[in-house]
């Protein structure tokens, strides 16, 4: 025999371990219970109530005697959330709360918000204190102090059991009492009293029915319409009120009926919603727990089919996770283990491996949140301040202007510790504004915080609403007040920005001498400070700071000084005596210049006001940075704003505190979502009742809704699902989403879109041609065709799915002496009409005045810039520069329905060479021959092609042409901000070969590097000015034409050149600009008081008429008259709108005819051809071939 065996278990659900037959065991036990509620509301073990609005940490209860002591810690922040804190074992989830209980009876639920109940056995009768009263069954002396004293006022007992050195700053004494802490008007007493709302307890018909004999519904409705009334009616805070009715007569084996419906106070997940649900739910730890449950069955959340609850979720029972030495992990989860830290245990598929592990020389190991490891025995903040003051790790302080792209800190080569880089960068909004983003990436993860109101947060790209938890929760985002934003790591390194300020990162010194970046390596040696990426030490600043450049035109991004109003303070004297406040020793920062030395801080600032000429704004940062340092190091700072008289700024709705909680309460959950551990700082807070809902403050009812891990704007409608089966909205009064069944249309496709996952419509196909040409299909297949006819580029070749019908035609010329060829005309058919332009118009066309609007305007043909523009209202366009760009759109559902050059849009470059008859063309040169169209200019000469022999050969040739068109894709060129959004690397290629062919031709390169700009503007990108620096015009070519149109050299043109301007609103014709609708161009723009009239720039007064879609201008010597569409009519406009029309028709002899561009009457014509070896066509139509 092996003798008695024993093992270790633990009493469970609430029982307690007691005597009985001659042997202990877990027995079910009478308890008495306190309930702490909503903002909250106490109910003692007396069954005494009271209100209190503390936002301290307070003693709820306590025992001490020979045999058991509990103590229990109750923390409050200032909307009445809460957090629990138990000091002192079986641990599971029951219904909508963690429970806990002890082999001693006591019994502890806490919903994680604001719902806590305290069960003890009858034996702690006369032996509790606290804020639960002392349970003596007399409720009257249950204002005991904890000197002992018997308090009438709740607010002074109440007090009296704060918890001393409780650093929270929200943390204050409170006087108002009970529920006179808020005031409620007539009007929301009676709505919120009401059947719809708590009324619904009283309800003799309602679902509570029942408990009426058990609990008296009164008392819990009228603190329900207290909370509600804090709350404006905020639907979650109605459901927790009568969540707390109901988990109360459930304790007492009540069954309620019903209450809870779908969108109003709904809350499972992968679980189904059971009013009678068991209390014991399975887990993966215990998955026969329901069985022979103890405790009354409750509301509860149960998991569905085929889930099973792991740490407080429901998961596939496949994703259980392991049992070891007595605790639960879950699947994949990495724990320390052992006093020393001695071993590192991961979870994976059910079993747990360990390893042999061991804490860095820069560690301890310890309890740090409940949680055993290494911990960092220090910590090194590195911060970024206004005007491009850096503050390193080790204390180095420099300035740099600023640049568009900068890393601050990152992990440099292999390392055992978590790899992160953050980086700051800017991005043009416009040639003067800049949008800032703070960038971080660790594990994958890849997170992105742009710094300004009204700021977007992404995370891998995908849009997110704040607070969140990224990264398998490694990563949390939240805002720290109305203007910043703290990430914090679970890896220690955290993240503050508090615009437009500063920027702070905190490392552990555990990465002593890993890291690089401005911020410097951290390794505690203040010379080493300047390392470049390729670990060269530097000397200089401006040097070590070029270095950590990551992006282009350093010059556009620098941080501005001119900014502020100069000259507030007069000289270097009094810019000393302002700044060295910081030093006074009977000044707001007393304490902390004792401690931290402001020497460098007052430099600092002194140099600040010199570069802003004593701007008082200057001081003002200077100072901020100061305290923003004191607090971070836990240095209380005195207040000094209204002595300095800087204005703190805060937006709507805020207020500002000098040491105001680094953890907000935030939408949706009214509450901080994470554990709070960083110090009290200076920022805008929001005033009593509101709470942050992003950087704005809203009250409860403002706040959106949580789904799926990431925050919803009331109203706001998403798709959910992977290939986006439900749209949803958010509903902000009841903070529920609801979700149906739905699809994305035959036109759309599920995707993400600029962070934004759903239904979006299919990407437009986009076709161009450039230079000589080269060509981009439709599907992105590059090619050069140089044949010299009429060829059709794009049209309809499927009429099945009843599409609006539409070709394009380009005929392609000789250029100059080189054996290429350019798009000298272009035709677009479109709703019946026939668009012509030509080379020699290049946008400003003599033979029609423009802007023009056909088919009651559907079709627009405008120009602004150097482009003329076919546009219709369904999508497709063309755009043409004249010989050198032509672009054609058209909208996803053309999808395979096109043929043509430009390909047949079906998402597949391979078949992009099909010929008309259906077959493949093995060459560029066959496949666009076989698209020629046979004209009269066809017949006259040979169409060409094929290869360019002898040109391009002389390598030095190549190289000088290279180097010209390396402006394209220079990544700290004008044109770098767009790089990611148009490959440079085809419009190099072709700018490459046609200055070289052109033998480096400066009007070639021009035109080369003009069609990446077009391209990069298309897609709404920055462009900095580049033609100065590669010797092109601006101007002077438009300047040319316009004078060979108007044939005088007295008309006066007011006009200049912009990179980025556009005709919207200026134009003549502006009450139907068509140009509105596009981006901006690089171009040429009539100057201010002057509007576009046809290709002149006049005064507004000068303006011609509109008449049946066309623009006429007033032409005052001779006057610009014009047929209507059936020679009926002959009109003229003699000023802005004053068109006169009088009846006419062509003699007999003459035709209604268009010639030329020119409705007239004209003489009937006929025509003969002659061409090739020769063919002949009569004046009347006979065909004959003859050779002499």
């Amino acid at each position: 025999s092996r003798g008695l065996q024993c093992s270790f278990e633990a009493c469970t659900y609430s029982q307690a371990c007691r005597p009985a037959a001659f042997q202990y065991s877990c027995q079910n036990i009478q308890r008495q219970t306190c309930t702490i509620s909503g903002d909250p509301h106490y109910y003692t073990f007396d069954n005494q109530i009271f209100h209190f609005q503390g936002t301290c940490t307070y003693v709820l209860s306590e025992v001490s005697n020979v045999a058991i002591t509990f103590y229990l810690l109750y923390r409050f922040d200032k909307t009445g959330n809460s957090l629990l804190i138990l000091i002192f074992c079986h641990f599971y989830q029951s219904g909508f709360s963690l429970a806990i209980s002890t082999d001693f009876g006591l019994l502890v639920t806490y919903d994680a918000y604001s719902y806590v109940t305290i069960s003890v056995p009858y034996d702690y009768q006369n032996a509790t204190c606290g804020l639960c009263g002392n349970y003596n069954l007399h409720p009257e002396d249950d204002f005991r102090s904890i000197s002992g004293e018997i308090l009438s006022s709740d607010v002074d007992f109440a007090n009296s059991w704060k918890v001393e050195g409780d650093t929270d700053p929200e943390c204050h004494d409170v006087r108002c009492t009970g529920l006179g802490c808020a005031v409620c008007t007539a009007n929301e007493m009676s709505l919120y009293s009401d059947t719809n709302h708590c009324g619904i307890l009283g309800d003799v018909s309602g679902p509570f029915a029942s408990c009426h004999s058990v609990f008296s519904p009164q008392t819990y409705i009228e603190n329900c319409v207290y909370d509600l009334c804090l709350g404006g009616g905020y639907q979650p805070i109605l459901c927790q009120a009568l969540n707390v009715y109901s988990a109360q007569c459930q304790q007492q084996g009540v069954q309620l009926g019903q209450w809870r419906q779908p969108g109003f106070c709904g809350k499972c997940l992968h679980s189904h919603f059971e009013s009678q649900g068991t209390s014991c739910p399975a887990t993966c730890s215990n998955p026969s727990a329901p069985i022979n449950c103890p405790l009354p069955n409750q509301e509860s959340c149960i998991c569905d089919d085929g889930y099973i609850l792991s740490t407080g979720q429901c998961v596939p029972e496949a994703n259980c996770g392991c049992v070891f030495e007595g605790f639960y992990y879950s699947e994949g989860q990495s724990v320390v283990l052992g006093e020393d830290c001695g071993r590192q245990c991961v979870c994976n598929s059910r079993s747990m491996v360990c390893a042999q592990h061991q804490c860095g020389p820069a560690e301890v190991c310890g309890l740090h949140n409940g949680v055993r490891g290494c911990r960092p025995i220090s910590y090194a903040t590195c911060s970024v301040e206004s005007l491009g003051s850096y503050h390193t790790f080790d204390g180095q302080t420099f300035r740099y202007p600023g640049a568009c792209g900068l890393t601050l800190a990152r992990v440099m080569g292999p390392s055992q510790l978590s790899y992160f880089v953050l980086t700051v960068e800017k991005v043009p909004r416009g040639l003067q504004e800049f949008s800032r983003f703070l960038k971080f990436e660790a594990g994958g993860t890849h997170v992105s915080i742009e710094l300004g109101e009204g700021s977007n947060v992404q995370v891998s790209q995908n849009m997110v609403g704040l607070p969140i938890s990224v990264g398998s929760s490694q990563i949390h985002i939240y805002h720290s007040s109305a203007r910043g934003f703290v990430l914090e790591t679970n890896f220690g390194v955290t993240v503050r920005a508090d615009w437009p300020h500063i920027v702070r990162i905190t490392a552990p010194t555990t990465y002593n001498g890993t890291l690089g970046g401005l911020c410097g390596n951290l390794n505690g040696n203040v010379e080493d400070e300047f390392y470049s990426p390729d670990g060269v030490l530097l000397d200089d600043s401006q040097l070590f700071a070029d270095s950590w450049r990551d992006g282009s035109l350093s010059a556009h991004c620098e941080d501005p000084t001119d900014m502020w109003e100069p000259d507030h303070y007069q000289n270097r004297s009094e810019f000393r005596e302002r700044c060295s406040i910081m030093a006074m020793n009977d000044g707001p920062f007393a304490e902390c210049s004792r401690t931290l030395d402001p020497w460098q801080r007052i430099e600092d600032c002194i140099q600040m006001l010199e570069q802003t000429d004593g701007a008082s704004e200057a001081l003002c940062e200077a100072l901020r940075g100061y305290t923003l340092h004191c607090q971070q190091n836990g240095i209380a700072v005195g207040e000094w704003m209204s002595i300095t008289h800087c204005d703190p700024n805060c937006p709507a709705n805020t207020h500002f505190e000098l040491c105001g909680t680094s953890c907000p309460a935030s939408c949706p959950s009214l509450s901080f979502p994470f554990q709070c551990t960083l110090p009290c700082q200076g920022g805008c807070q929001c005033n009593d009742g509101l709470v942050l809902d992003g950087d704005r403050c809203v009250s409860p009812t403002g706040c959106g809704c949580r789904y799926d891990g990431r925050y919803r704007q009331p109203g706001e409608q998403f798709w959910h699902g992977e290939e986006c089966q439900f749209l949803c909205v958010c509903d902000g009064i009841t903070g529920n989403v609801r979700c149906t069944p739905s699809s994305c249309s035959e036109q759309e496709i599920c995707r993400v879109v600029e962070g934004e996952y759903g239904c979006h419509p299919h990407p437009h196909g986009s076709c161009y041609a450039s230079g000589d040409p080269h060509y981009k299909s439709f599907d992105g297949t590059y090619f050069d065709f140089q044949g010299r006819c009429r060829y059709v580029l794009a049209k309809v070749c499927d009429d099945t799915r009843g599409l609006p019908h539409f070709q394009v035609d380009a005929r392609n010329d000789g250029w100059h002496e080189w054996p290429v060829s350019i798009t000298v005309e272009v035709f677009v058919n479109v709703s019946g009409h026939l668009v012509h332009m030509s080379q020699d118009m290049n946008g400003y066309s003599a033979i029609r005045n423009l802007p023009v609007y056909l088919d009651s305007g559907r079709v627009s043909v405008y120009s602004t810039g150097q482009f003329i523009y076919v546009s219709t209202d369904y999508g497709f366009g063309v755009s043409y520069g004249g010989s050198w760009e032509l672009n054609i759109v058209v909208p996803a559902d053309y999808n395979g329905v096109v043929c043509g050059i430009c390909g047949n849009f079906n998402g597949l470059p391979e078949d992009d060479f099909l010929t008309p008859s259906g077959d493949l063309a093995p060459s560029a040169d066959q496949f666009g021959a076989e698209w020629m169209v046979e004209d009269n200019m066809s017949y006259n000469h040979d169409c060409g092609g094929g290869d360019i022999p002898g040109y391009c050969q002389d390598e030095s040739t190549t190289l000088i042409s290279q180097a010209l068109c390396e402006i394209i894709r220079d990544s700290q060129g004008p044109f770098s901000f767009c790089h990611g959004s148009v490959d440079p690397q085809a419009y190099f290629n072709n700018c490459v070969f046609d200055v070289c062919i052109s033998e480096n031709s400066n009007d070639v390169l021009c035109h080369s590097v003009q069609a990446y700009v077009s391209a990069c503007q298309s897609a709404n990108t920055v462009v900095y000015p580049w033609r100065e620096n590669a010797s092109c015009g601006k101007c002077f070519p438009l300047l040319f034409q316009i004078f060979h149109i108007v044939h005088t050299i007295n008309c006066i043109l007011q006009i200049h050149f912009v990179v980025c301007g556009t005709d919207c609103g200026h134009t003549c014709a502006s009450s139907i600009d068509a140009s509105c609708e596009h981006t901006c161009s690089e171009g040429c723009f009539c100057d201010e008081g002057f509007v576009r009239s046809g290709g002149l720039c006049v005064p507004v007064e000068q303006c011609g008429c509109l008449y049946d879609g066309f623009y006429y201008k007033v032409r005052i010597e001779i006057g610009e008259q014009f047929w209507d569409s059936t020679c009926s009519q002959r009109c003229q406009c003699f000023a802005p709108n004053d068109l006169r029309c009088s009846a006419s028709v062509c003699p007999p002899t003459m035709d209604c005819a268009v010639r030329n561009g020119h409705r007239d009457c004209y003489s009937p014509m006929s025509t003969c051809t002659v061409w090739g070896d020769p063919h002949y066509i009569t004046f009347d139509g006979a065909v004959a071939h003859f050779q002499v």
